[in-house]
This record gives C-alpha cells, sequence and structure tokens, in this order.
C-alpha cells in the first residue's frame, strides 16, 4: 500500500468519525441539552439534529413523557394535636428541558422533598375532622402550590392525590 491510500483511509475514517459525532437522533418522548465548552447552549428535540463535533456535547437526556412520583408515607400532626399518616402519588412533566437539568440539581428529589413538606403544612393547618373529609380541596391546593413552587425548574405539577390517610389507632 503506499502512503496515498492510507493517507485516504485515515481522512476517510476521520470524515466518517466526525460526522457521526455531529448528528444526533433523539427518540420521541425525550429531549436533550447541548453543552458548549461546560456551559448550557440550547435543546435538541425529537428528531434529527446536528451539533457541531468535538465542541459540543450532550449535556443531559430529559424524559419529557408525564412522571409518576409515589410520596412516601410519613406521620402528620394535624390542628388538634392528632397524629396521621398520610402518603401520596404525583404526576409531573417536564416542559424545559434546560431548566429542569440546570435550576436544580436532583429534580425528582426536590419535587419529592416540597411535596411532603406542603403536605405536612397543608394538613397542620386542617382538624382531624376536615383533614379526613376534605381530601380534594386538599389535592387542589397542594397542586396550586407544587405548581407554582416547581415552575421555576420548569416543570409542571398535573396531578396531586393523597392515597391514604390514616388517622390514629384510638379514633379508629
Amino acid at each position: 500500500m503506499s502512503a496515498y491510500s492510507i493517507f485516504i483511509i485515515v481522512l476517510a475514517v476521520v470524515v466518517v468519525a466526525t460526522i457521526a459525532a455531529g448528528v444526533k437522533t433523539v427518540p420521541q418522548g425525550n429531549q436533550w441539552t447541548v453543552e458548549r465548552f461546560g456551559r448550557y447552549r440550547t435543546t435538541l428535540y425529537p428528531g434529527l439534529n446536528l451539533i457541531v463535533p468535538y465542541i459540543d456535547r450532550i449535556g443531559r437526556r430529559i424524559n419529557v413523557q408525564e412522571t409518576v412520583l409515589a410520596i412516601p408515607s410519613q406521620s402528620v400532626i394535624t390542628k388538634d394535636n392528632a397524629s396521621v399518616t398520610v402518603d401520596g402519588i404525583l404526576f409531573y412533566q417536564v416542559l424545559e428541558a434546560g431548566k429542569a437539568a440546570y435550576e436544580v440539581q436532583n429534580l425528582q428529589l426536590a419535587i419529592m422533598n416540597i411535596t411532603m413538606t406542603n403536605i405536612r403544612t397543608a394538613i397542620g393547618a386542617l382538624d382531624l375532622d376536615e383533614t379526613l373529609s376534605k381530601r380534594d380541596e386538599i389535592n387542589d391546593r397542594l397542586l396550586k402550590v407544587l405548581d407554582a413552587a416547581s415552575h421555576p425548574w420548569g416543570t409542571k405539577i398535573t396531578r396531586v392525590e393523597l392515597k391514604d390517610v390514616r388517622p390514629p389507632e384510638d379514633v379508629v
């Protein structure tokens, strides 16, 4: 083999590698962030996308489908000092991948903690009877507060449900 043919082969490999590094296919239901030298530049949407090879890189791969998050059981004290155990479920959707990736470090943990705190606040302001009978009102109040709190993270809280509100054993 001559030096010329080796050069052509190496050049062809470099060209193919460069094209492969610059063409990205984002699957449906996802958005990918692009970083240029470590700084957020843009978001890639589903389909075929082009980036600048060797300069841009994929930062985070964000699922933008509606996601279910189970809220673990916690003990909450009502306004009349009754201790109830509450757990729930929350549905959220990422609307802006850039904010979800870079405005909060761990999106699911942040949403779970803010939900648990607001459940304690909402139930702590009610009597035991109100807590057991006004579940829909509690859910609506939680939805409004949580949606406003998570908006800076590029997310939309679509639904909050208290699954189980267990009163103290002596009340049962």
